[in-house]
């Protein structure tokens, strides 16, 4: 006997060159699935060649998400079938055609420089020149690690690298690391090249200032990859060179082919392209533009030039004795400044091709994808190789499986969706404001252009603004993309996503806890960037608004973990469960502090002590240990996000602790003084945080102690805002700028209604009817809203839509109303904060280290 379910995804992407590997994410409802083995996909009532990964279980070992590979050649949907008695796929037997050489070809020892042979017909290896000084510069080898699920259609091997030392000003290594991942699915001959380069220094960030021209940054004048055919007098190699900005027909016979059989070439990307190419946001640290000229020119020889154009597409095809190899780098021109130069003998990419400021913390990683053909089987040459099979979710299924409780999926629309798909299209979509500003090259590629951060202010001819998202749109692109099943979303989801992952986490373990491997803040509001490129606060930045910060890192109050988790599960990048593990590492730091001895007596005399005042890590009410803002809202979504990635059950345990030292179901909440719009209106953030931790228990089926204090905490602040909330432009008096960002705002607390409506004692249509009014305000003001098309307005709407959507039905909780006793409050104690203070002594002493130590003094008086 098997369990079916029809149509759970729909192949969108049609017509395929031939069979493809599809790679996608799916949810499984509880107890469903036991053993990937039982999975089989099947399309027009036949089985697909498959193989199924465990990404996640629920408590009682059943598969939550998993991740599908299907050989596919055709566009329609795919149905899951389930076997009672589950069929064993043999594991994958052939070897991955990538093997390591030394300098002379052979076979390389651990110890010796990074270089390799891809399908016994390329040689490759890497070059570098860093600061000024390209002598001796060699990648070491430092770890190789093969995928250790063999049962998989798409085999992969990663290398971990690092430089030869770079000496330091104190003569100290400065490393750089390089990692190369190879995919490959032997059935379809397609194959994968990822490199990322990474500065793991610490930034020095003087004042508090994040400004390029740090000398935590490495200068690199030259990163190539070098591919070598092995028999070269054997080898034809080609380039097809489409130019995508330029009007003209689709015909593949008006793209230019470029052959080293006529001599090498030359293809060199300096500009975006675009008409804003000298936009202010390819500034250096002097202010001067890094761009030079615009587009892209083809030259050959002592530079006879043959073609030039605005945005290069290019394909490579590489014919060898017995087969042929078909390259494309992917993103080529975003991410410019980018060269390919091929000859007989060699073809390179110069990945950063001239001088390159890499800042502390940051990396970057370039994608080549390519495939590999039997020679008499090689297809018309042309541009698209590799469009990459995508799916469409079917909604019910979503719903079904209950991986997120708290949405729901539906094609009727919210009071939301149509103002959303303006950020799709039309003339103030995220295409459109990408060109605005010229939000291409390398660095800037997949951020979002903060407009808003210009409004109200004199016109100027470009205001540079990041975004570092703020509000997590990658989250809410990505459940748009479920929501509607419209891939182009998808195309602004995953250029961001590898944006956040590689320049706006501060990836580095070097600096001070509270920054080290944290999210940075979008720049500073109502300031052009100047020199701060995608970090918080320049040098340049003057005081433009009340409680103005000059200077400041990685803060509690920016993080965002959710859409890096979707990435893992709706497409396995196992780069974005790391970084939810990393954020959530750093902001329990943030929050908690790094354990040391000093530490912790430094957060005694500048925190514990402190009561309703502003501390480094917000404002706390007495007697807790946490402020009632949208931190630790980001804190508790973290907590949840890391145990949906790792299924760690003490994860847990500690978002129940983090609400008990935050707020009571019984405390005076007029104490909290709520009415004071700008200090307190992040308390929705931290509420909807509780909102989705109860539906997470709930689907778990975990219904404890901390699910009860949570539940009435929620209700007991949502009877509050029954009886006191009111639109935040009611009172325009209370707010410094007193623009629809507020208004947006305000779908918070129209979802938060719907999550009491459904947690409350009884039967509470007040609470719907409040929801229902916040939303219908919220949508008519913003319908005739000039501002509704700004980035922050967007990416609010986007991260609080789909709760509207589960509340059609009028949905109650199945855990039935409990009252329990958690005692009176806690109230401020100086005996009972050294109580905790020499409690925490205790556990630092166990793990005493005076490297620790020293090391915290250092960071903390540099």
């Amino acid at each position: 006997m098997s369990t079916f379910f029809d149509s759970v995804v729909t192949l969108t992407h049609t017509p395929l060159q031939r069979a493809s590997l599809a790679r996608f994410g799916l949810p499984c409802p509880r107890s469903t699935v036991f053993d990937p083995a039982a999975v089989r996909l099947m399309k027009d009532g036949a089985p697909l060649e498959c193989r199924i990964k465990a990404l996640s279980h629920w408590p009682d070992g059943s598969l939550r998400w998993m991740l599908c590979e299907a050989i596919v050649n055709q566009a329609g949907s795919i149905d899951l079938c389930v076997d009672e008695r589950p069929r064993r796929q043999p594991a994958a037997s052939e070897t991955l055609p990538i093997e390591r050489l030394n300098n002379r070809g052979s076979q390389a020892t651990q110890d010796e420089s990074a270089a390799w042979q891809l399908f016994n017909s390329l040689a490759m290896h890497f070059e570098i020149d860093v600061d000024g000084n390209d002598s001796a510069r060699e990648w070491l080898l430092a770890k190789a690690e093969p995928d250790k699920n063999t049962d998989t259609l798409w085999q992969t091997i990663r290398f971990d690298c690092v430089t030869s030392e770079l000496p330091g000003e104190e003569g100290s290594p400065l490393p750089l690391n390089l990692t190369l991942i190879f995919c490959f699915c032997h059935d379809t001959g397609e194959f994968e090249l990822k490199v990322r380069i990474h500065n793991p220094s610490a930034a020095s960030h003087p004042d508090g200032c994040w400004d390029l021209g740090d000398s935590g940054s490495r200068y690199i004048n030259l990163f190539r990859l070098c591919l070598a055919p092995t028999e070269p007098e054997e080898t034809e190699i080609q380039l097809l060179c489409e130019d995508t900005g330029s009007a003209r027909g689709d015909g593949v016979d008006a793209v230019p082919v470029y052959s080293v059989a006529d001599g090498d070439f030359e293809l060199h990307q300096t500009g975006s392209g675009g008409e804003n190419w000298q936009s202010p946001v390819h500034w250096d640290e002097s202010k001067r533009s890094t761009v030079k000229a615009n587009g892209f020119v083809v030259t050959r020889g002592e530079g006879e030039q043959l073609a030039s154009g605005l945005r290069a597409e290019p394909v490579l095809q590489l014919k060898f004795d017995d087969q042929c190899m078909v390259l494309q780098p992917q993103d080529f021109w975003q991410n410019f400044p980018a060269r390919i130069n091929a000859s007989k003998n060699k073809l390179s990419l110069d990945l950063f091709p001239e001088k390159t400021e890499l800042c502390g913390g940051e990396s970057k990683t370039w994608s080549i994808k390519g495939r590999v053909y039997p020679k008499a089987g090689t297809p018309t040459f042309k541009r698209n190789a590799f469009r990459v099979p995508l799916v469409a979710y079917n909604q019910n299924y979503l719903n079904e499986c209950e991986v997120l409780p708290h949405l729901h999926f539906t094609d009727e629309k919210s009071d939301l969706t149509d103002l959303i798909q303006a950020g799709l299209s039309g003339s103030c979509s995220f295409y459109e404001k990408r060109e605005r500003v010229d939000e291409f090259g390398w660095r800037n590629f997949g951020d979002l252009w903060a407009d808003h951060e210009c409004h109200g202010l004199e016109p100027k001819p470009y205001f540079i603004s990041h975004y570092n998202n703020q509000y997590d749109p990658l989250m809410g692109m990505t459940l748009q993309y479920l929501q509607h099943g419209q891939t182009q979303w998808l195309e602004l989801v995953q250029p961001l996503n590898l944006h956040i992952q590689d320049i706006d986490i501060y990836d580095t373990d070097q600096d001070k806890a509270e920054y080290n491997g944290g999210l940075f803040w979008h720049t500073n509001h109502y300031l052009p960037a100047e020199t701060s490129g995608h970090r918080s606060y320049s040098k340049h930045h003057t005081a433009v608004y009340q409680d103005f910060q000059g200077g400041g890192g990685p803060g509690g109050q920016h993080c965002y973990t959710t859409g890096l988790a979707l990435q893992y599960f709706l497409f396995g990048d196992t780069r974005a469960k790391q970084k939810v593990i990393q954020l959530t590492d750093w902001i329990r730091q943030f929050y908690n502090g790094n354990g040391t001895v000093l530490d912790r007596t430094f957060r005694l005399l500048t925190i514990d002590f402190k009561k309703n005042v502003f501390t480094n890590i917000g404002i706390k009410a007495p007697g807790y240990r946490y402020p009632l803002d949208r931190g630790i809202g980001n804190y508790l979504n973290a907590l949840i996000d890391c145990y949906d990635v790792t299924g760690n059950r003490h994860l847990l345990r500690e978002m129940g602790y983090v609400i008990r030292q935050t707020c009571h179901p019984d405390e005076n909440i007029t104490l909290r003084n709520l009415d004071d719009i700008e200090n307190s209106w992040f308390y929705t953030v931290f509420l909807q945080a509780v909102g989705r931790f109860l539906f997470l228990k709930e689907s778990l089926n975990s219904i404890d102690p901390d699910y009860w204090y949570a539940r009435q905490c929620l209700l007991h602040f949502g009877h509050w805002m029954l009886n006191n909330e009111r639109y935040y432009l009611d009172t325009p008096e209370k707010l410094e700028f007193p623009n629809d960002t507020w208004c947006a705002q305000d779908i918070r607390k129209a979802n938060l209604f719907c999550f009491m409506y459904y947690f409350a004692e009884s039967e509470a249509p007040d609470f719907l009817a409040r929801a229902d009014e916040f939303y219908r305000y919220a949508s008519e003001r913003l319908a005739d809203s000039e501002e509704a098309q700004y980035t922050r307005l967007l990416a609010l709407m986007m991260q609080n839509d789909g709760v509207q959507q589960k509340f059609k039905s009028r949905p109650r909780s199945p855990v039935k109303p409990e009252q329990h006793d958690f005692g009176a409050p806690p109230v401020y104690s100086p005996a009972t904060i050294l109580i905790t203070y020499v409690r925490d002594m205790l556990k630092a002493l166990v793990n005493f280290s005076i490297y620790r130590e020293v090391r915290w003094l250092k960071l903390r008086l540099r």
